[in-house]
């Protein structure tokens, strides 16, 4: 699956899934960084296929145990769980990886919720 295949299943998942306004899916033509974006996060994917993808949110969690980010990413996502593990699913596995590259406990955690859900 390479970046226009990905933004186009993205763009499925988040239509059956979510209200138009309540994202937005975007290319940055320069450097071809995907972005995901909603009121409360934002997810980055840099380089797809072999690159990294991480979570940003505009309230991060006060923990930093592994369970306890695993079930707070579950809930600050919310509806757009089912969409993310459904594209994983669709990219073989590759957005979870891409997220788990970044050794970023935020995006782990999101990686563990996707492949939950998988």
């Amino acid at each position: 699956m390479d970046a226009d295949e990905l933004i186009e299943e993205l763009n499925d998942r988040f239509a059956n899934a979510l209200d138009d306004d309540a994202y937005d899916i975007t290319l940055n033509e320069d450097d071809g960084t995907i972005e995901v974006a909603t009121d409360d996060w934002t997810l980055v994917i840099e380089s797809w296929p072999a690159g990294i993808a991480y979570l940003a949110l505009d309230d991060e969690p006060d923990t930093t145990d592994p369970d306890e980010l695993r079930t707070e990413m579950a809930r600050l996502i919310g509806p757009a769980v089912g969409p993310l593990a459904a594209v994983n699913n669709a990219a073989d596995g590759l957005l979870v990886a891409a997220l788990t590259r970044t050794r970023d406990p935020l995006s782990i955690a999101l990686a563990a919720v996707l492949q939950v859900e998988s």
